[in-house]
């Protein structure tokens, strides 16, 4: 695959914009969920991260619109050409991008406005984290409302999961080794319903988006989708041993297990950010050959 400078910026914005939005999205869905299980500073510490990956995702989804102009224009110039930014929003991509600011813009009023805005911030954590299935390869599934309701379902599953270890991590540091425990063990349970469903609609969305399992093999699509699974499977991997090793230790009040468990969150991150560029190099470098 030849990759040019206009390649790489797209995967690059697109990746960020998945992180940030994702974990401004899943973050406030489990901040909200969590809030009792977390010490007032480490409150403060997440709100103001979750603060941050908005703000990242508003400026990396206007951005990425600007970098696909300039990819079709292939010049700096293009990126400002409003014929071409006007081609790249009709194209799909103004629907995805109207729709996640106005998810951020509500996960920031719910931050601003604390407790009084939780409806605010649920609603647009919703929104932000649909707001990617509103375009790309889940439109050319068949049935297409099929693809969009699952992969609606696999993205908010990630982002719950994502914004989580980011809370995780930020809380990891809490002298109080069982009020962590609990938010560990919290988060344990939660992700019981949401590794299946992350699996159910994975499996199902792939497979909606292939002509034929043998595509996994011999395409470029499939393959990327290969070595994505592969991340993910070791991605579980470490989840499980979180959950069925190091947080029954954190209950019993061993803090060796405290440290051990921000390494593991640590790991769980990068290869979540792995995934995320996959995801990303899949969504826009190469398409799948959806069946007839």
């Amino acid at each position: 695959m030849d990759l040019s400078v206009w390649d790489l910026a797209a995967v690059t914005s697109k990746s960020a914009t998945y992180a940030a939005a994702l974990v401004a999205a899943g973050g406030f869905a489990f901040l909200f969920r969590a809030r009792d299980r977390l010490c007032p500073a480490d409150q403060a510490r997440a709100r103001r991260w979750l603060s941050a990956c908005t703000v990242v995702a508003l400026i990396a989804s206007v951005l990425r619109v600007a970098l696909l102009a300039g990819s079709m224009g292939e010049s700096l110039a293009s990126m400002f050409d409003t014929s071409l930014t006007g081609m790249v929003l009709d194209a799909g991509e103004g629907r995805a991008t109207g729709l996640r600011i106005v998810g951020l813009a509500l996960i920031a009023a719910g931050l601003a406005l604390n407790r009084r805005g939780n409806a605010l911030g649920i609603a647009g954590a919703i929104i932000a984290a649909v707001s990617f299935a509103f375009i790309g390869h889940a439109w050319g599934a068949s049935p297409r409302m099929g693809g969009v309701v699952l992969l609606c379902m696999h993205l908010l599953g990630i982002a719950y999961w994502l914004g989580a270890l980011v809370i995780l991590w930020i809380a990891a540091d809490d002298d109080d080794v069982l009020r962590f425990a609990a938010l560990v063990h919290g988060f344990g349970t939660d992700a019981t319903f949401v590794v299946a469903t992350l699996a159910l609609a994975g499996a199902l969305l792939l497979l909606a988006t292939l002509a034929s399992l043998s595509d996994l093999w011999q395409t470029e699509y499939g393959r990327l989708a290969l070595l994505k699974l592969g991340t993910v499977t070791v991605l579980m991997g470490v989840a499980a041993y979180n959950k069925l090793r190091l947080t029954p230790r954190l209950r019993a009040g061993d803090t060796t297990a405290r440290s051990s468990l921000q390494r593991t969150v640590q790991i769980e991150l990068m290869l979540a950010a792995t995934i995320l560029m996959l995801t990303a190099s899949l969504t826009t470098l190469v398409g799948p050959t959806t069946p007839g």
